[in-house]
């Protein structure tokens, strides 16, 4: 029974007291700081790194922080964290880029002409896989109508269990579940087969549609259907293999195949649609009668294409943080309630705590929790042990249809002085950007403990508010789409069937579907019940509804339909996991707002979504514990039991935790292993267009696509704005390391020419990649088309036309304009005239292989990346070829002119090296070499300065990093560095001035050993001792010059550093630390 939990869920693992540590970051070792994509991870906050590979001992390995190297071996950033690691170095510094807060360009518009892909090459248009002249696509929703499961005779959790969910009198009404929601593209619509008719011909009738638009008449099918599995039709979609589809709630194909609703991303231009979420667990309802006219609708907004108060079109938010909601005690006082009326039992609990994924965006809705009540507290105990509550935590990975046991923090309570306190052992520590103050700020007392989430726990627990005996029984409602006959509507002017009135029409989405009964295998021949891992809470298991007849129930003989596991699994989705899928949920006027939270949005709960284990019902005649809970099941309403058919207030009463959970010792309640509960993190969203796959995966194109203006006037973008944020943070944000800094494949000319002029100002070397512009004219070439711009698509592609096992492949054409092309991108090199000593400009893409098996075309500064890491400070980067990484191999260059026996060769390699060049392509020198640099310049147009070769400016920066060290931080005087050294007596001063000199002229003489500098001088003085100014002495102001001379020859190999400025550009201590320095001028 591979769906059975148990057999999912991992060992043991208990979280002990000792915590991991993140790893000691040095202030000399050189630090790269890289901007890029990762699977999971903060946004927008740098995270400083040690190592590459997962660890277990440590917090700050790259593969701890942003997942698992293997799932994302074709992203960039990735790749060059690798690298970088692997190559010698031992830090790094990691920022994570999502759709950018403060942006206008973030997210998506559902149905929109489309971006990357559409039929004008580079410019927002119509979707090429659609017919011409038709309308926006809209977001579908898939209704299915619904009744209750007839329970007569039977004990039942799903008795009545539309009236459990608030639609009351549901009896004689059409209610419709919205079990599916499918997002159309620009040219697309969705209809449903009518009835049997629709499907004569049916073969005819798919050619013929793929010739409609979808701004004419359905042409086949309608919005409201009566066959039990309609086919779904896809009106305006030129592929007439792919513009029928099976059923969308048909289980009979096990796995998503072509001719099912797609959920593959990348197709959705060539499929038409894309399902986004699928809320399809109703085997706890019954289906219409055979004779109903009306058993399946398909609805959109009713206020047409992303307009209105209910904007369903509208996903345009940025990055969103994944979470929990609020966990709640027990009633903190009973009054109006009963052990057998628990309907207002919401109203008299109060919030404890909730968490927070660390990783932002969708990945951050992956965490499952199982919340362990062990015993209430005595609040009148003298013993502060028996007074407070115990509970535990267990938390997983959701991966697919296992969850993976990532910790486990036992013995929790809620007292903020107990070693055991759950923010100090889960943690509250977490770092963010603040996009009022423009900061990386933290917050949350207690220190982090984990990469997985933090918690937030309510004011009133830490102000010692509650009294002590509260324990997590339940949690607040998730959110729910706000559906219903007003906000969306069948009803369209493009087919007359929707015109159909439907009375009484109710709409809901699905609700998330809890645990209706503990779950069990039930064995015919044998008439036993085997229980599993016992839980409450969200459904995470896939079930079936099973009638079982004559079980003893408190001496009784009852029949009962009950959930059971389902001993196949008949689906390949889960039922759970779309509802942590995001919807719209921050307009300013939250009335707009289409993702509800009841009762923290408003004061009611609309579908009795809150959570508590006070509103199961047990049957409490039951002598042995075990038994009381075999046939216990959850009641969505807390009805009156007197209210429930089948069961009276004679066998069966609700839960009281209070009573139940109480215990007479320290030990656990002999209740506690049946009271369970499990929820999950949810809300969690990218901010990035998911629909556009280079947005959503290929953002070094994306941004050339920005830059070339595929919307009209406009050259930047949502990627333009997520890189350009996280540079500003780099370079505004004093507390972030960063000696080299690169944003590989990102290659903007407004970027560019901005992060120069910054990494000059910061002295922070910048390594970037320039873009490479195509050329091509067909009159001479007639094998490609003509061509003139720049190159803005992957020479590896995704190629729709081959199998999904091929996708991949290569566009040789590319090769051509690129090699084509080579002089107009050294000019429009020349022509941005880039200055910047402290920047490394390179080109020239490189086709690699990872691992010896995935291809991959990678941007050549993650080449000069590797050169750098391997290379010592005073080589330069072009002396020799370099070892590949283990995993990355470097086959060879796009650009062949820059291999060696090209004709072009020796031309562009003197061009390349001239003043207003100064640009370093990467190719290959002669035969049976590898690949290397061409060439080592910075973009220093002096040629007489020795700042002009790029490992001289490394070593500068060197020397400089480590000085400042040696003068800030290191213990060279009386214990103590001299930066905080402070005595007004003048004896004092000349002592510090000798210490420093000899200090000084050690440490520059460690260099001309190493032969990395040919000599040095220093000059130390103390300035002003004649002086009577109080302040001059107060300050120990010394004043002075270091220099030393390179290796290379040139009027300008001499370099000189005032230590004056020096030590007074110091990015340890901003004004973020709150620490008051003695500002000692050298």
């Amino acid at each position: 029974m591979s769906n059975i939990i148990n057999s999912q869920i991992s060992a043991n693992i208990s979280t002990p007291l000792t915590f991991k540590e993140e790893e000691f970051v040095s202030l000399t070792d050189e630090t790269l700081c890289l901007v890029g994509t990762a699977q999971k991870g903060p946004a927008f906050v740098p995270q400083q790194v040690t190592a590459f590979s997962r660890n277990d001992n440590i917090l700050n390995t790259w593969e701890n922080i942003f997942g698992d190297f293997e799932s994302q071996t074709t992203s960039y950033g990735p790749i060059t964290a690798r690298t970088w690691l692997e190559s010698g170095k031992t830090q790094l510094s990691y920022i994570r880029v999502l759709g950018a807060p403060d942006s206008d360009n973030v997210g998506f518009t559902i149905g929109d002409n489309i971006l990357s892909g559409s039929s004008v090459y580079g410019v927002k248009g119509s979707n090429p896989y659609s017919n011409t002249g038709g309308e926006n696509g809209r977001t579908c929703f898939l209704g299915k109508i619904v009744k209750n499961k007839n329970t007569d005779g039977c004990i039942s959790p799903h008795n009545k269990y539309l009236e459990q969910l608030n639609i009351t009198n549901a009896i004689g009404k059409t209610v419709c579940f919205v079990t599916d929601v499918v997002l159309m593209t620009s040219g697309t619509s969705l209809y449903l087969q009518n009835d049997k008719i629709d499907n004569i011909n049916i073969i005819t009738k798919k050619k013929i549609l793929s010739t409609k638009n979808n701004s004419e008449s359905a042409f086949v099918g309608s919005t409201a259907s009566s066959s039990s599995l309609p086919l779904v039709y896809i009106q305006g979609l030129k592929n007439s293999s792919k513009n029928v589809l099976n059923s969308y709630y048909s289980d009979v194909n096990k796995n998503f195949e072509l001719d099912e609703l797609n959920s593959n991303l990348s197709q959705i231009l060539y499929r038409g649609h894309v399902s986004y979420a699928k809320f399809r667990n109703l085997s706890h309802l019954d289906n219409p009668s055979k004779d109903d006219t009306l058993k399946h609708l398909v609805m959109s907004g009713s206020s047409g294409w992303n307009t209105g108060t209910h904007n369903f079109e509208n996903f345009k938010s940025s990055f969103k943080k994944a979470k929990t909601p609020w966990i709640v005690s027990q009633p903190i006082n009973r009054q109006g309630l009963s052990d057998f009326d628990k309907i207002d039992v919401y109203k008299k609990c109060e919030k404890l705590f909730r968490f927070f994924a660390y990783d932002d965006g969708i990945s951050g809705n992956r965490f499952r929790f199982k919340i362990i009540p062990r015993r209430t507290g005595n609040v009148k105990a003298e013993s502060m042990a028996e007074r407070w509550s115990i509970f535990d935590i267990e938390l997983y990975e959701i991966d697919n249809n296992n969850f993976i046991l990532l910790e486990r923090f036992s013995n929790l309570t809620l007292n903020p002085y107990d070693k055991n306190y759950i923010a100090s052992i889960i943690g509250t520590e977490h770092t963010f950007y603040n996009i009022l103050t423009k900061k990386i700020e933290s917050k949350g007392f207690y220190r982090k403990t984990n990469n997985y989430v933090y918690v937030e726990v309510h004011d009133n627990i830490e102000n010692e508010v509650y009294p002590t005996n509260l324990i997590p029984c339940g949690f607040m409602p998730y959110p729910r789409l706000d559906i219903n006959k007003n906000t969306v509507s069948h009803v369209t002017n493009k087919d007359v069937n929707s015109n159909i009135i439907i009375n009484d029409l109710f709409v809901y989405q699905n609700p998330l579907k809890y645990v209706a009964n503990h779950l069990f295998v039930y064995d015919e021949n044998e008439s036993i019940f085997k229980y599993k891992k016992r839980y409450w809470g969200i459904l995470f298991d896939k079930v079936k509804v099973k009638k079982i007849e004559n079980i003893s129930i408190a001496g009784q003989n009852k029949n009962i339909i009950f959930d059971s596991y389902a001993e196949q699994l008949e689906t390949d989705y889960n039922s759970f996991i779309d509802y942590t899928k995001y919807f719209k949920n921050d307009y300013l006027d939250a009335s707009n707002n289409i993702w509800i939270e009841d009762l923290e949005d408003n004061n009611i709960d609309y579908l009795n979504s809150f959570f508590h284990l006070e509103r199961i019902l047990y049957p409490y005649t039951e002598t042995n514990s075990k038994s009381m809970w075999n046939f216990a099941f959850y009641q969505r309403r807390g009805e009156l039991v007197s209210k429930i058919t089948d069961i009276d207030d004679t066998m069966y009463r609700y839960v009281n935790v209070d009573n139940l959970l109480s215990s007479n010792t320290l030990d656990d309640s002999i209740n506690s292993r049946f009271l369970h509960f499990d929820l999950m993190t949810f809300g969690g969203f990218d901010g990035l267009d998911i629909l556009d796959d280079f947005k959503r995966e290929r953002h070094d194109l994306s941004v050339l696509r920005e830059y070339d203006k595929e919307i009209a006037n406009k050259t930047t973008g949502q990627t333009y704005d997520a890189y350009n944020l996280a540079a500003d943070i780099v370079f505004n944000d004093g507390n972030i390391r960063s000696d080299v800094f690169c944003m590989p494949g990102i290659s903007h000319i407004d970027l560019l020419k901005k992060l120069t002029q910054k990494s000059n100002d910061e002295q922070v070397l910048f390594v970037a990649d320039f873009p490479e512009y195509g050329f091509n004219s067909a009159t001479v070439n007639e094998n490609h088309v003509n061509f003139d711009g720049l190159i803005k698509d992957p020479y590896f592609y995704k190629n729709v036309n081959n199998t999904p096992d091929n996708y991949n492949d290569e566009r040789d054409d590319l090769q051509c304009f690129i090699n084509q092309g080579v002089d107009n991108t050294i000019n429009k090199f020349k022509e941005n005239f880039l200055i910047s000593e402290y920047s490394f400009v390179t080109l020239n893409s490189i086709s690699a292989s990872v691992n010896d098996i995935e291809r991959v075309q990678i941007p050549s500064s993650i080449f000069v990346l590797n050169v750098i890491a391997t290379k010592q400070t005073n080589e330069t980067l072009d002396s020799s070829e370099i070892v590949d990484p283990g995993f990355l191999t470097y086959n060879t260059v796009l650009n062949r002119n820059f291999i060696y026996n090209n004709n072009k060769f020796d031309s562009l390699l003197q061009e390349i090296k001239k003043g207003d060049v100064c640009i370093n392509p990467t190719g290959l020198m002669s035969t049976g070499n590898k690949l290397q640099l061409l060439s080592a310049n910075s973009l220093n147009k002096n040629n007489k300065s020795v700042m002009k070769l790029y490992h001289n400016v490394r070593t500068k920066q060197t020397i400089i990093r480590e000085l400042k060290d040696l003068l800030t931080v290191q213990p060279i005087f009386q214990g103590n560095s001299i930066l905080f050294s402070n005595d007004s007596q003048s004896g004092f001063i000349f002592n510090l001035k000798a210490t420093v000199d000899l200090a000084l002229r050690n440490f520059f003489e460690s260099y001309v050993e190493r032969g990395i500098i040919k000599r040095f001088s220093v000059d130390v003085d103390v300035a002003n001792l004649n002086s009577k100014s109080r302040e001059n002495i107060l300050n120990n102001t010394i004043q002075g010059t270091v220099s030393f001379t390179l290796f290379d020859p040139g009027p300008e190999s001499f370099v000189q550093l005032d230590l004056n400025s020096l030590i007074n550009n110091i990015k340890q201590f901003t004004d973020s630390n709150n620490i008051n320095i003695i500002n000692t001028t050298i």
